[in-house]
């Protein structure tokens, strides 16, 4: 029998609507295996006829899924972004006012030099420190030993009143300089001494002494904010300031001589020393005693502290020669 007739005998047959689906399915199989010119796969006839209808209901379901859990992920990341935006303009709230601030200079050159290393140590390590509400900071705590495992080298120091040779001479520089924007910006002192002589770059009654592990300068935050401390040196300058989010308190801080003390003259017999040569190996330095007095303003209502700073003379000290003296 020819195709015609068995077509033909189909539709007289009434089977032919169901023969053609089939006949479809052959088709849809044809095109989904169809063949390029060069005999490979065709990508483009299989991409574009989908097998089944429930092969593109799946499809359209998985596109679906995938832009819902694309558009979440975006949405996370934009949440994200903005809580960090926000933890940023609140930090820069936090720590916005400056409430006390102060600077002191430093030789750099020549013998100066350990030195000037030992101040610029410690201040980068002071750098950052933050004090919470009704905390203390203990600066032998953040500034750590003195010592070359910490960075510091050997440099003179005061020791009572005299200068020597030490390990961080320099380093009370940087207390110092503490003290004094901890005074200004209405910190609280816990642990403080002042040096056994007046200091060359800060004025009396502001100087503080360290010494580790022995001698500490502590300082309290009285405030419902935290307050952190910047530090850095420039240009043979140290600064120092403490900021938080507001300053609650106007403060003035004056200071009196009281008297003054004459230092006495030592003299010590140098054999080494030709005979009627005389060397001063320690300059005196008068001692003083200071009043300071801090006001300072807050809520409306004034408060005053006073407090007498006393450094003792330092003796000169001058020595002798007892020897013979050179010939010729």
């Amino acid at each position: 029998m020819s195709h015609f007739t068995s077509v033909f005998a189909l539709f007289l047959s009434g089977t032919l609507v169901s023969a053609l689906p089939s006949m479809a399915d052959k088709h849809v199989g044809d095109v989904d295996g169809a063949m390029s010119a060069h005999g490979a796969p065709s990508a483009v006839a299989k991409a574009t006829v989908p097998a089944t209808e429930e092969d593109a209901d799946e499809a359209r379901v998985a596109l679906a899924a995938q832009e819902a859990q694309e558009a979440q992920e975006q949405a996370v990341r934009e949440a994200q972004e903005a809580r960090d935006a926000r933890d940023a303009r609140e930090a820069e709230l936090a720590f916005a006012t400056v409430l006390g601030t102060y600077r002191t200079r430093y030789q750099r050159s020549g013998r100066s030099r350990g030195r000037a290393h030992n101040v610029e140590r410690a201040t980068e390590i002071l750098d950052g420190a933050v004090i919470a509400p009704g905390e203390r900071l203990s600066f032998n705590d953040r500034v750590g030993r003195r010592d070359r495992q910490n960075g510091f080298t050997e440099a003179p120091v005061i020791d009572g009143g005299r200068i020597v040779p030490g390990m961080g001479g320099g380093v009370c520089q940087v207390a110092s300089t503490l003290h004094a924007a901890a005074l200004l910006g209405g910190l609280e002192m816990t642990q403080y001494r002042p040096h056994s002589r007046p200091s060359s770059y800060i004025p009396m009654g502001l100087d503080a002494t360290v010494s580790f592990p022995q001698i500490d300068f502590e300082i309290e935050n009285p405030f419902d904010f935290p307050v952190e401390v910047h530090a850095r040196t420039e240009g043979g300058r140290v600064f120092v300031e403490l900021v938080g989010r507001a300053d609650p308190r106007e403060v003035e801080i004056s200071r009196q001589i009281l008297n003054r003390r004459a230092y006495e003259t030592r003299i010590v017999e140098d054999a080494t020393l030709a005979a009627g040569t005389r060397v001063v190996q320690q300059r005196g330095v008068r001692g003083a005693r200071i009043a300071r007095t801090r006001t300072f303003v807050e809520a409306g209502e004034t408060h005053v502290q006073r407090q007498v700073v006393r450094y003792p003379p330092t003796d000169e000290v001058v020595r002798v020669g007892t020897g013979p003296a050179p010939v010729g």
